[in-house]
């Protein structure tokens, strides 16, 4: 697979692609120039662009619809192609877990709405109907002592899914 544009999501309006390169790092073993860019998912979708892998991190829980927010994440993937989601669980682990982070860390008020968080058997569901096939999904543990997250397979709290977009 070659790697051709590289784009981070996240949520600031409407269904936005973001990039803050300075978050990751690029290895570059070709002429090819890689490129960044802020758009709005809509425009790549009239634009009929498609990626093999498209990743949303921790966005679809700031969407007004994320049932359409789906439907845009596929339409920007190729057949076959992979496409990840990342959230936090709509579970009372989450809620009590949300009330300790936002002290510790000193979120601002309003960051999460927990209303908004979906439960890993609605995001499967909202795929689904986006044709976006769940193969696994995993939870995400942070350890606050040494400040790193690691994957398991508690899903009560954060959670990632990674599905295929069905062939047609």
């Amino acid at each position: 697979m070659k790697l051709s544009y590289v784009h981070s999501m996240e949520a600031l309006d409407s269904f936005l692609l973001f990039v803050q390169p300075k978050h990751f790092k690029v290895h570059v073993h070709s002429q090819k120039a890689y490129t960044h860019a802020i758009l709005l998912t809509e425009k790549l979708v009239e634009e009929q662009r498609e990626f093999d892998a498209v990743i949303s991190l921790e966005v679809i829980e700031h969407v007004a619809d994320p049932a359409e927010f789906c439907k845009s994440l596929a339409a920007l993937t190729v057949s076959n192609g992979a496409t990840v989601v990342s959230t936090i669980n709509r579970s009372m682990r989450s809620y009590a877990t949300a009330i300790l982070i936002y002290a510790i860390m000193q979120l601002p008020k309003g960051t999460h709405q927990w209303s908004n968080f979906l439960t890993p058997e609605e995001l499967v569901l909202i795929l689904q109907r986006a044709s976006i096939t769940v193969q696994e999904m995993a939870g995400f543990v942070y350890n606050p002592l040494t400040g790193q997250w690691t994957l398991s397979d508690d899903i009560s709290v954060n959670f990632i899914a990674f599905g295929t977009k069905n062939s047609q």
